[in-house]
């Protein structure tokens, strides 16, 4: 890798947000070939961030395996955006390509509006089972690759909302004990057809860090958090002046480096790195 590439992967990573200046200028085939070239954490921060339409003209115009994995790794309320945006053989051909118990549920909350809570409900937060032993719920907790919550939900193994568990709650349980046994089923959850005017309104319910989405059979769709709702309806990106100067002053640097990342395109090996083990259900 030259030293034009170097500083040009660095700038990403560093400053995704104002990379995207210029970055969103580029065609899906370019935006693609870039993402392609980038470690997993990075691109998929850079797509999360990117405009929806940007974001799936890439997946579109990337390799079907990697726009598999990267899909699957974000956060799954930013994934059902792009899917969204994507022409209906793509996504179904991306949706069939993914971990089963994830592609039942973006299918499903793919049905729903932009009106609707379950529009903005990511379906990739760790649970538990009811099932499961308090050992067998630390040593998930240990092996997850992404972040937990503080309040755990509980399903049952048809994936309906059992209840949840505080996680410091854990451990003063005896580790055989099952799940079950010590959930609280008290907690507020929202229905999936539920208008976001009417959600948005309410106040959140304390001391929950997310609020559970349901479906009308009480079928787990995913969660909802507070940063999620601040973010609903704001799609305008913060002007940063110095930002700004910086992205400008290496625009002639990003014209280089796309255009030798895209002549080495086809010696890239894209390595989305270690699969989660759990999007949200197993």
């Amino acid at each position: 890798m030259d030293a034009d590439q170097l500083i040009l992967r660095s700038f990403i990573e560093k400053h995704p947000r104002e990379a995207l200046q210029v970055i969103e200028n580029l065609s899906g085939t370019e935006i693609a070939a870039l993402i392609e070239s980038l470690e997993t954490e990075t691109a998929t921060n850079l797509m999360g961030q990117m405009d929806r339409f940007n974001a799936s003209k890439a997946i579109g115009q990337m390799n079907r395996a990697n726009a598999v994995d990267l899909l699957a790794v974000m956060p799954g309320n930013k994934a059902l955006v792009i899917l969204r945006q994507l022409e209906k053989g793509i996504r179904d051909e991306i949706l069939n390509s993914m971990p089963r118990p994830l592609s039942v549920t973006l299918k499903k909350l793919i049905d729903y509006n932009k009106n609707q809570i379950g529009a903005y409900a990511n379906p990739s937060a760790f649970t538990l089972f009811e099932d499961e032993t308090i050992e067998d719920a630390c040593k998930k907790i240990k092996e997850f690759s992404g972040s937990v919550m503080s309040q755990i939900y509980v399903l049952t193994r048809d994936n309906s909302l059992a209840g949840f568990i505080e996680m410091k709650a854990l451990l003063s349980y005896s580790p055989n004990k099952l799940l079950g046994q010590v959930i609280n089923q008290n907690l507020p959850k929202m229905l999936a057809d539920m208008d976001v005017a009417v959600f948005a309104k309410g106040s959140w319910q304390e001391p929950f860090e997310s609020l559970a989405i349901v479906d009308a059979d009480n079928l787990f769709l995913g969660i909802i958090t507070r940063e999620t709702v601040s973010d609903m309806g704001e799609n305008k990106k913060p002007y940063d002046r110095h930002a700004h100067i910086a992205s400008g002053a290496l625009g002639d640097l990003y014209q280089i480096g796309i255009s030798s990342l895209l002549k080495n395109t086809a010696e890239v090996k894209w390595n989305p790195g270690p699969k989660r083990t759990n999007h949200g259900n197993n």
